[in-house]
């Protein structure tokens, strides 16, 4: 086995009342964190130093009781957005709710949408991190208000779904694929540094 040396401005030190099992999720944390912010910013430097969302901003999750989904609650709740989280499962749903998540549903809900909107008191959300795929992806995009977008991270629902082109049109509205594996390190540093602070 070869041994890797790494510089000290590629590392970050472990937050004194974190454990080590709480470090090494840190990859699913600045997962979720680029699916939120990842679109607003027209490049990874400017992301890493001036994140923002709007004050009054709605953030979706689904697949929220997964492990970058619960990330992206927690950060969302770090920073001042309502959530909306999506989950089947009834357990997981209680546990959201006593995680934080202001508007917990499952996504099998009859007139889903509609329900969301009505909860968050507006047409639309700001964002939806999507970590399960499929036919989820279509309803990420019909969560969405005007200027909305999609940050996709994952595809346990399959590798391919359906997205309705009207709504991406007339919503203005975007979807992003994300990848953390190619952030350049010092970058990386710097939205760790971000993540933990928030999260304090």
């Amino acid at each position: 086995c070869q041994r890797q040396k790494f510089g000290a401005d590629t590392l970050i030190r472990i937050p004194d009342n974190w454990s080590f099992a709480e470090a090494a999720t840190a990859l699913v944390y600045q997962t979720a964190w680029r699916a939120i912010f990842e679109p607003l910013q027209p490049t990874t430097d400017s992301l890493a130093r001036h994140p923002k969302l709007p004050a009054d901003a709605v953030i979706a999750v689904t697949g929220a009781s997964g492990g970058v989904g619960l990330a992206a609650v927690q950060i969302g709740l770090s920073l001042g957005a309502q959530v909306v989280a999506l989950s089947r499962s009834e357990s997981s749903r209680e546990r959201l709710r006593n995680v934080g998540a202001q508007h917990v549903f499952s996504p099998e809900q009859a007139d889903l949408k509609k329900a969301v909107f009505a909860s968050i008191g507006r047409k639309g959300v700001d964002a939806v991190v999507e970590t399960v795929g499929g036919p989820m992806l279509g309803l990420g995009v019909h969560l969405l208000g005007y200027g909305g977008r999609v940050g996709v991270v994952g595809v346990l629902a399959g590798v391919e779904g359906s997205v309705p082109i009207p709504s991406l049109m007339f919503k203005r509205a975007s979807v992003h694929g994300i990848q953390v594996g190619e952030i350049d390190p010092s970058e990386s540093v710097m939205e760790l540094s971000q993540i933990v602070e928030h999260l304090e």
